[in-house]
C-alpha cells in the first residue's frame, strides 16, 4: 500500500483539524478536501444533505486504485466494516 487517503467534500482547514483531533499521522494518512464538491459531482457521488444543515456532500465510498486504475469501488453502508471489506479485496 503506497498511500491511504481520506476524501470528503469539506474545506482543508476542517480536514486538518479533524485529522489532528484523531491523532492522525499525516505521513501515513492523507486528507483530500473537495471544497466545492466538483469531483464528487463529476463522478455522480454528490448528495444533497441541506435538509440536515450539511449542504452538499459526497456519498460514502472506498476504493482501491492501482497505477491510476480503480480496481475496486465500494459504496460504504457500514463504516466499521469498510476496512475489512477493502482488505478482502487486496
Amino acid at each position: 500500500i503506497d498511500s491511504i487517503v481520506c476524501y470528503t467534500v469539506a474545506d482543508p482547514y476542517s480536514h486538518y483539524n479533524w485529522g489532528k483531533s484523531m491523532g492522525n499521522d499525516f505521513e501515513k494518512i492523507s486528507f483530500l478536501a473537495d471544497v466545492d464538491g466538483e469531483w464528487a459531482e463529476e463522478y455522480d457521488l454528490k448528495r444533497d444533505y441541506t435538509g440536515a444543515s450539511l449542504g452538499h456532500r459526497s456519498e460514502r465510498f472506498s476504493m482501491i486504485v492501482e497505477d491510476g486504475v480503480v480496481k475496486s469501488f465500494n459504496f460504504v453502508e457500514d463504516a466499521e466494516k469498510d476496512a475489512e471489506t477493502l482488505l478482502g479485496q487486496i
